[in-house]
């Protein structure tokens, strides 16, 4: 589970992390960047905020001990430190690993007392480590978002979506009617009023493009005329079966050393056991962990792998999804 969510924020998630003892099980100091040293002397330490992107420069009253940190990674940053006797060490910390963002919190955040405080910095890490897009890849749920803009009079509206076959949604927001591959919102705005649809759109595990329909008609005295059509495409580049194949055949393709080889060797035998057609939980268990050792053995080697690492992840959040799609 510890090494599903290296790589779900590796390809791209976020994560923010309150920790309170100093132990480094499954060597989780990797996602932000620091080395755990133990608990702090003191107690009830001043936290020390620095000019971040979550917080000005200023204080926040702590309860408890602190877990004492080293920054190892040149993309840690230092957002909050404790002077705990002649020590001086961070407690904030900031990290990018892979593509994603991390914040760590290496004190009880939730017990201090200053409650605005404490609510503005977990406000501010959200948006911070949120991701600013997503990645389009088979079985991805897209979040589709319409904003409609009244700049005249009260005026009612009629949205009708149209999405592609073999795609699903759901989340649709406010209610709509839907038939088939059709969603239709009915709604009337004020003068200078906006309204906000939105709904998911659930892609197959089938490559191609896949394009929605937007068509925005406005009421004439009981007649509905149309204002416009807007097209949204999303691509999957490839299915689950075809982004295997890639991966094997770009790790077959690397030039390494003989160190390099054997464990890029290894993963490709983890991959070539998964089954493409498992029909069960267990069976897409055994998927991901295939995924997951072929990516323990990438992570040792000494060549640049990142961008194989990403299909790695990729197709591991595929398995993800088709296992929690699938029955008991």
């Amino acid at each position: 589970m510890i090494e599903e969510l290296k790589e779900a924020i590796n390809y791209g998630d976020g994560l923010i992390y309150i920790k309170t003892q100093s132990d480094d099980e499954h060597n989780i100091s990797e996602l932000f960047g620091v080395q755990f040293n133990g608990m702090s002397t003191n107690k009830d330490m001043e936290v020390n905020l620095t000019e971040s992107e979550i917080s000005g420069t200023s204080t926040l009253q702590s309860k408890g001990k602190a877990v004492k940190t080293t920054i190892t990674s040149s993309l840690s940053q230092n957002w909050g430190y404790v002077n705990d006797k002649k020590d001086s060490y961070p407690v904030i910390v900031s990290n990018q690993y892979g593509r994603g963002k991390t914040i760590l919190f290496a004190f009880d955040l939730l017990n201090s007392e200053d409650r605005s405080k404490v609510s503005s910095l977990i406000i501010n890490s959200i948006n911070y480590v949120t991701p600013a897009g997503s990645y389009t890849r088979a079985l991805a749920d897209e979040p589709i978002s319409i904003t409609i803009q009244n700049s005249t009079e009260p005026v009612d509206i009629k949205v009708t979506e149209t999405i592609p076959d073999n795609t699903t949604t759901d989340s649709i927001s406010p209610s709509a009617s839907q038939t088939n591959n059709t969603i239709e919102w009915q709604i009337s705005l004020t003068g200078s009023e906006n309204k906000k649809l939105q709904y998911r759109l659930n892609l197959p595990d089938i490559s191609g493009d896949y394009k929605t329909n937007t068509e925005i008609s406005y009421s004439n005295q009981g007649n509905y005329r149309l204002y416009g059509n807007y097209d949204l495409t999303f691509t999957i580049l490839y299915n689950s079966a075809e982004l295997l194949n890639k991966i094997i055949s770009d790790l077959n393709s690397l030039t390494a050393e003989v160190k390099d080889a054997e464990h890029i060797n290894k993963a490709i035998k983890q991959l070539n056991k998964i089954n493409n057609n498992a029909a069960n939980r267990k069976e897409a268990e055994n998927n991901i962990e295939n995924i997951t050792d072929a990516i323990a053995e990438l992570k040792e080697v000494t060549i640049d792998v990142s961008q194989i690492r990403l299909e790695l992840d990729e197709i591991l959040k595929i398995w993800e999804k088709k296992w929690w799609m699938m029955e008991e």
